[in-house]
């Protein structure tokens, strides 16, 4: 009987293993017991699997030889539960938990709000009466996302957002940021914009986080690059998503403050003229 240290594949995360601290004694049904304690992810859902091996929870962990800094991965079966209901509601709360922990939103469902649901092995078809809702069947239980604005400039802008049930993460700087980096805009997870232009380089998204346009002004250099940026902002599609991040320098006058504002709801009045400042800003159009 010893206490030895092993990580197991996230079911959360394929890429990511977790460490546990285990008596090798212990069977493989008190691991699993752990692992659901740990990340609400039910014992139901997986199996363990060492040396390509699915290991039987009855057994100990040392009849397997698990030894210290051993890594276990894990086999989703939700597929293989009894039921259609089962495996439905087992795969919506597999990705509620993902949601949750990534700190979404959009974190809670309601099955109703999907087209057809499962009871036991039977298929029934839900009323929808208001017509299908974007998103669904996830439903925001926080304050809903209205805009993010920043201003830097010595130090670097970055955030991680929330919009629609999409994850945007943005950076802005100028060179005066020590190890300034080039703008980036990261949806989903999925790397849109990575570009050392000077000025604004601004993202259009659909509601859905799919990528409609980038472009970039340089709105330090060439002062008509602001009335083209105004221009944009004003002609961006009711319910998408735009965001803009600066790099090196820029300038925002009042015809864009008022593009931003009318258009996306920010309460800032900042403008200025051309200087070593950041903007990181994410809001949907109006």
């Amino acid at each position: 009987m010893a206490t030895i240290n092993i990580t197991v594949q996230s079911l959360l995360n394929a890429a990511q293993y977790d460490s546990y601290a285990v008596d090798n004694a212990g069977t493989i049904g008190e691991l699993k017991d752990s692992i659901e304690a740990t990340t609400g992810c039910s014992i139901d859902w997986f199996d363990l699997v060492f040396n390509e091996e699915v290991l039987d929870t009855a057994n100990t962990i040392s009849s397997y030889g698990i030894v210290e800094d051993s890594s276990l991965r894990t086999h989703n079966k939700i597929s293989r539960l009894a039921t259609l209901e089962l495996r439905q509601k087992s795969k919506l709360d597999l990705s509620a938990l993902d949601r949750l922990a990534s700190a979404n939103d959009r974190s809670t469902y309601d099955i109703s709000e999907l087209p057809t649901q499962y009871v036991d092995d039977t298929i029934y078809d839900n009323p929808n009466t208001g017509g299908l809702v974007e998103g669904r069947p996830w439903i925001e239980t926080t304050t809903p996302f209205t805009f993010y604005e920043a201003f830097g400039t010595t130090s670097a802008l970055t955030t991680t957002k929330y919009v629609s049930g999409n994850k945007i993460y943005a950076y802005a700087s100028t060179i005066d940021v020590v190890g300034y980096q080039n703008s980036r805009v990261v949806v989903n997870d999925i790397e849109l914009l990575n570009i050392g232009d000077r000025g604004h380089n601004m993202v259009v998204l659909n509601s859905f986080g799919d990528l409609i346009s980038t472009a970039n002004y340089d709105t330090y250099g060439v002062p008509g690059d602001l009335t083209l940026l105004a221009n944009a902002l004003n002609g961006v599609a009711s319910g998408n998503i735009v965001v803009l991040t600066v790099w090196d320098a820029s300038a925002l006058n009042a015809t864009v403050r008022t593009a931003i504002n009318n258009g996306y709801g920010s309460t800032n009045s900042n403008t200025w003229t051309a200087n070593r400042i950041s903007q990181l800003f994410i809001g949907i159009k109006i």
